[in-house]
């Protein structure tokens, strides 16, 4: 059984509003993993793509792996709906080994940073990441969106992938065409819900970093 309530992997609670805007310039410069595992740089990945996630995890994290395998599908499907550049998302691996990483990244559709990059670790201190998963959204310029798109009109456990997305647009003033009309009751749930997301929506447990 998926659980609903917020179980989290990792330190002590960090409040998302404790964030920085943007993400660290160093990032920018570094080279990601594709599943086929030939490299991308992130610079080139965020100024195709409306948005990009970074998505701190762990497979020894059962909350992660749920998590991924949920978001793994909101991933598809906006990608089907909107095309490839809608949406991208960025491991952020803390798992124990190498291989341990290898045997959980090859279940993702997306990126990874490499296992053991010091880029993880500075991320996790940028970011002040206390617990996983986290989901950060950021724009093509490297701000911050969303904070913690986990949950709420978010991703997860009993979310709507193309909601969670238009949400997205409607945080970063954007525009998205051609797009499903939301509800006045969907409105006024998006207008009542902060760029952090909510913990009161179904969310995939967390656990304590370390």
């Amino acid at each position: 059984q998926v659980p609903t309530a917020a179980a989290n992997c990792w330190g002590s609670m960090t409040s998302a509003d404790d964030a920085p805007g943007e993400v660290c310039k160093d990032f920018l410069q570094t080279h990601l993993v594709r599943f086929e595992r030939n490299s991308v740089p992130v610079a080139e990945v965020m100024a195709k793509s409306s948005f990009t996630c970074l998505l701190f995890g762990a497979s020894w994290c059962a909350p992660s792996r749920q998590f991924a395998a949920i978001m793994s599908e909101s991933y598809r499907h906006i990608r089907s709906e909107y095309g490839r550049e809608a949406i991208e998302v960025i491991y952020v691996p803390r798992d124990k080994t190498m291989e341990d990483w290898k045997d959980f990244f090859n279940q993702m559709p997306w990126l990874s940073l490499p296992w053991g990059s010091e880029h993880v670790y500075n991320l996790k201190a940028h970011f002040k990441i206390g617990r996983i998963p986290r989901l950060i959204v950021l724009d093509k310029a490297g701000s911050v969106v969303v904070s913690d798109a986990r949950g709420g009109a978010g991703f997860g456990f009993g979310c709507d992938a193309l909601r969670a997305y238009r949400w997205l647009m409607k945080c970063a003033g954007a525009s998205l065409p051609d797009a499903e009309p939301v509800t006045e009751e969907g409105d006024a749930l998006d207008n009542t819900m902060s760029s952090e997301g909510s913990d009161s929506g179904d969310r995939v447990g967390e656990i304590e970093a370390n």
